[in-house]
């Protein structure tokens, strides 16, 4: 019976124990004004991957490399940044500035809707087991984020984790792993920049095995910083300053130098000649595309509500933050929807009371000689 009614509570939990929210509706940037999160870029840019995996937890979760070696081997690709991100585990806290991020992978969900807590400073078990809907995400969102720490959606693509509808509705979300070893996820980040939600990339390995090339200095994030304090880089990567890269054993090839923008126009600089440069807009669409150069602009026109790039070198394939529409309000947020809330959680109670009474009814049945 006590076993029963334990399932029982827990069912609840899952059920209930979250608010309903109201999302703001999903509208595009607009203004007469452009927001270029690369202005305050004034700092150093380091290479970083902050999604690796060692062995934790006696060896139960799926990871082949020993801390040591993981942290070995982006140090001999030139990394700067290295976060190992384990599950519900911080195994590595940098004291002494030299870039060892405090991080871990949140979540243990069936349908691996899962975070990255960039410089955590602990480990949240709240978590919902089960398929999640928009409003526990949002709810499990909103408790990880603190203005100390950087939030990213993990491999929104993988399992449907974070469908794109989630993207559409979702506030507050700071970084979006649009670049993984085995997923990319494009589309998920234009449909959240579609929608007016700001959110900024960042490409990560996913590692769990560094002996494997094929998913070891594969994705990565350039990130301006101040310095390799785990603040510094926590801010720049909240504040945008940074940029995805997709290439093959942490090599880079080209590198950006500069996004600048006067009026509608935006151009960017890059260290030597790039294949392609692409300027990508509203729904994902391409809008303009320039080949063999260092340097190119795009003028955005009336119905361009952002632009992002994305550059193409021989080695490298550089995804660049966007430069986005601004009228000067306040980004969007979600708020909890207090009726049916209070309703959802008054209705869970009453279910939760009636069964467990049940169950006891039922356990103290006499039983026949």
């Amino acid at each position: 019976m006590a076993v029963a009614i334990v399932l029982l509570t827990a069912l609840c939990f899952w059920l209930a124990a979250y608010p309903i929210y109201r999302f703001p509706p999903a509208t595009a940037f607009h203004g007469d004004s452009l927001y270029n999160p690369y202005r305050a870029a004034t700092g150093t840019w380091y290479k970083a991957n902050l999604h690796a995996h060692s062995i934790v937890w006696g060896g139960t979760t799926n990871a082949k490399s020993r801390i040591e070696d993981v942290e070995a081997a982006y140090r001999s690709m030139g990394y700067d940044i290295i976060g190992v991100s384990n599950y519900q585990a911080i195994s590595r806290r940098d004291t002494n500035g030299k870039g060892m991020i405090p991080v871990y992978e949140h979540g243990y969900n069936i349908m691996k809707t899962h975070h990255l807590v960039i410089g955590a400073q602990g480990v949240s078990w709240l978590d919902y087991l089960l398929p999640q809907n928009v409003h526990q995400k949002q709810f499990v969102l909103n408790h990880l984020s603190t203005p100390a720490v950087a939030v990213s959606l993990n491999h929104p693509e993988f399992r449907h984790g974070f469908g794109r509808d989630d993207m559409e509705s979702l506030t507050g979300m700071t970084l979006i792993e649009v670049l993984n070893h085995y997923r990319q996820s494009s589309g998920h980040w234009d449909a959240a920049l579609s929608s007016g939600r700001r959110a900024w990339i960042v490409g990560d390995d996913d590692s769990h095995d560094v002996r494997n090339p094929d998913e070891t200095g594969v994705c990565w994030t350039m990130v301006n910083a101040r310095s390799l304090a785990t603040s510094d880089v926590v801010a720049a990567l909240r504040g945008g300053r940074g940029y995805g890269v997709a290439g093959h054993g942490g090599k880079m090839a080209i590198r950006l130098k500069a996004v600048k923008t006067e009026g509608m126009m935006v151009t960017v600089a890059l260290d030597t000649t790039a294949e392609r440069i692409e300027f990508i807009g509203q729904g994902g669409v391409v809008k303009a595309i320039c080949r063999n150069v260092r340097e190119a602009s795009y003028v955005l026109a009336v119905d361009d509500t952002y632009i992002r790039i994305r550059v193409t070198a021989a080695r490298n394939t550089l995804y660049l933050n966007p430069v986005l529409r601004m009228d000067g309000s306040a980004a969007p947020t979600a708020s909890i929807d207090w009726l049916p809330s209070v309703l959802m959680w008054l209705t869970a109670a009453g279910a939760h009371l009636y069964f467990v009474r049940r169950v006891a009814r039922w356990g103290m049945r006499p039983v026949a000689a």
